[in-house]
């Protein structure tokens, strides 16, 4: 007869390692669960604050629009000093060209003048006693204005003093009719029909006047006389088309 063993195995009961093997992954779960909550919880917390900081802080949100701003106004200003600098040498070019045109008429007009007086000083040298020396009308800026000059002349040895008057009329034509037109007249004034002068060796008569409308000046008629001599008025006659274009 067999006799049955058992064998007795004894393993030893440590229930206290195995509770806390539990509670650390339970606290291991918990510490990255908890990790995971607050790391969102950060970056919403970041986020609310970066919200907050440009909210309440305007420079932040539009520090590179406003640098854009500054870029821009100080192109915009050197671009309207750029412009006002081209505007004022444009305007000193132009007042520059006006004046050397004003000289240049001024020079023409100079040279036009010494060669009229030239003219005069070398028929005077030839001629003694009262005489019209030079005649000349120059057309002026508006139509049917003109400047004339009558120069005399009295070279007597004796330095005496000459009286006179010239009388100047323009003849032409209006609406068919033949006209004589008084130049004192033509001056607008009221005066006498004959200009009055009083001169010792050299005297210049001159002023402007105006045709009226419809007029067509031929020619012009100058007289002058010394009032206290015998000798009879000198007169020239003028064709006016030739007087005005060569000498305006």
């Amino acid at each position: 007869m067999k006799i049955k063993t058992t064998k007795l195995v004894v393993r030893p009961h440590r229930p206290l390692r195995q509770f806390l093997f539990v509670v650390t992954a339970l606290v291991l779960v918990g510490l990255a669960a908890w990790m995971t909550f607050e790391y969102g919880q950060w970056q919403q917390l970041y986020a609310r604050m970066t919200a907050a900081a440009r909210s309440s802080n305007p420079d932040l949100q539009t520090v590179s629009i406003e640098q854009l701003k500054a870029d821009n106004e100080r192109l915009r200003q050197r671009v309207a000093i750029l412009e006002r600098a081209a505007q004022i040498d444009k305007e000193a070019h132009t007042r520059l060209q006006a004046h050397v045109r004003t000289l240049q008429d001024e020079t023409l007009e100079l040279k036009e003048e010494i060669e009229f007086y030239r003219k005069v000083v070398a028929a005077a040298k030839k001629n003694t006693g009262l005489h019209i020396q030079g005649f000349r009308v120059n057309a002026l800026g508006e139509t049917g204005h003109y400047h004339y000059k009558l120069v005399l002349t009295n070279l007597d040895k004796d330095d005496k003093v000459t009286n006179g008057d010239a009388l100047i009329e323009i003849s032409g034509r209006a609406n068919g009719s033949a006209q004589k037109l008084n130049l004192t007249t033509l001056s607008g004034g009221a005066g006498p029909a004959k200009l009055r002068f009083s001169f010792m060796h050299f005297h210049r008569l001159e002023g402007d006047f105006s045709l009226p409308d419809g007029f067509n000046a031929e020619s012009v008629r100058v007289v002058i006389r010394d009032t206290k001599a015998k000798e009879p008025p000198e007169e020239k006659v003028y064709d006016w088309k030739p007087l005005v274009q060569a000498e305006g």
